[in-house]
């Protein structure tokens, strides 16, 4: 049975609000763990520049949203059809602002998780051809969606033949990116996994290697699921898009929460140990292996070095 847009937007707003709350919590605890457990004794500007972004962007899409409902349901109460008056006009300045800030929030966290690869890849620029020819489309897919939202006519929906291509080009882009990018990050930590074996040492890096992938699974989950309600025509692809935003936030957010608090994958707490080296991890430096002169075996991870031959960490 199809869903009211009415009553889509309700459940939406509600959603959000609840993921946006969520998201504040790990966004005050990623900040306190950037700055006060910091491995190198000073804290990425590029990661915490994005950590801010992400933030705003995601406050003032939840923002416009609020005003939305309150235009909609108080406002317009006591008018007919006062809800559709507000969601059903595609070129309303408040639906074109929330489309591109939801472009750019997905655009920068595509662009940082391009970047994170780059890094692990030892800034190896042939890893992340495709990966960059992705954003740039989803760049381009946005912008062309949200010209076509700012010149649609009154009554037409988000489901008109003229955006299903740009809206569904955005949507798998951005998936095949996160997809991508998620892949070849878990792929250089197991080889750097590898490496500590043939070194006949104990690995450290599996759990993280492990928190990336289901990280980047609740993304793409999420990205799915837009796909597939927006496929069939179905209003509860709104349910998700709104709360996208500060879903991106807390998968970016949540690596580096649990790495910094030391809780592994299935739960149980990682020693000092495991923690800092997962933060570690979590800075995406380029790792490379190397043999020293006394014959010890190193795992060398700009700007610390992991000697695995004495299980002990230089910061």
């Amino acid at each position: 049975m199809p869903i009211g847009l009415a009553k889509t937007e309700i459940v939406a707003l509600v959603l959000e609000c609840c993921f946006f709350g969520i998201y504040t919590t790990l966004f005050w605890i990623t900040l306190w763990i950037l700055f006060t457990k910091s491995c190198t004794g000073s804290t990425s500007r590029p990661l915490v520049l994005t950590v801010f972004c992400m933030y705003i962007l995601a406050i003032v899409h939840v923002s416009i949203d609020v005003h939305r409902a309150v235009a909609a349901f108080v406002d317009d109460a006591n008018t007919p059809a006062g809800s559709m008056t507000v969601y059903g006009q595609l070129n309303s300045a408040s639906e074109v602002a929330k489309t591109a800030i939801y472009a750019v929030q997905t655009i920068l966290a595509d662009s940082f998780c391009v970047w994170r690869c780059y890094i692990v890849w030892r800034k190896s620029w042939v890893i992340i051809i495709l990966p960059v020819f992705m954003v740039l489309g989803t760049a381009v897919a946005t912008s062309g969606v949200c010209w076509v939202l700012s010149h649609a006519k009154p009554g037409e929906l988000v489901f008109e033949s003229v955006l299903v291509p740009w809206i569904t080009s955005s949507f798998v882009m951005t998936l095949v990116t996160n997809i991508i990018c998620t892949a070849m990050i878990a792929f250089r930590i197991w080889q750097s996994q590898q490496r500590f074996k043939e070194a006949r040492a104990t690995s450290r890096l599996f759990p993280v290697m492990v928190m990336i992938i289901e990280s980047g699974a609740i993304y793409s989950s999420a990205l799915i699921s837009v796909i597939a309600t927006y496929a069939t025509g179905n209003n509860a692809q709104y349910i998700i898009v709104d709360f996208v935003p500060s879903l991106i936030g807390i998968v970016f957010a949540m690596i580096i929460v649990r790495v910094g608090l030391g809780i592994s994958s299935n739960g149980s707490q990682l020693t000092q140990s495991q923690s800092r080296k997962a933060l570690t991890v979590q800075s995406f430096p380029g790792a490379r292996s190397y043999q020293d002169t006394n014959g010890h075996y190193s795992m060398k991870a700009l700007p610390i070095s992991v000697d695995v031959h004495q299980e002990s960490t230089t910061y």
